[in-house]
């Protein structure tokens, strides 16, 4: 007998601080791909188990941007707005808003 897995806590991302002007296509790619090509995997994954958790974590940055901040605050306001859309698939979606820092270990 086994046991299915019914939620996932999406946790991934790059923080690198860099003002929009000093950004290349290839380093807003980087930072964005974890948390939008993460996003995708799993939703790939739950798409069809509706009423499964899926919980995003992201950033105040999304909402509010900086100056240091511009492709971290895009990654973190397109995984809020994807969070929306696996709503609409059944799911039940939510997001975690933290501040950006720091973690170790």
């Amino acid at each position: 007998m086994g046991y299915a897995v019914d939620g996932v806590f999406h946790l991934a991302g790059v923080y690198r601080p860099a003002a929009l002007t000093q950004e290349t296509l290839e380093s807003f790619a980087a930072t964005m791909r974890p948390k939008l090509s993460g996003v995708w995997t799993l939703f790939q994954l739950f798409k069809d188990r509706p009423g499964s958790l899926f919980v995003n974590f992201s950033s105040v940055l999304g909402y509010f941007g900086g100056y240091l901040h511009s492709s971290y605050a895009a990654a973190n306001g397109a995984l809020d707005a994807f969070t929306h859309e696996l709503r609409r698939h059944g799911l039940q979606s939510f997001r975690s808003v933290g501040a950006p820092g720091k973690t170790e270990g």
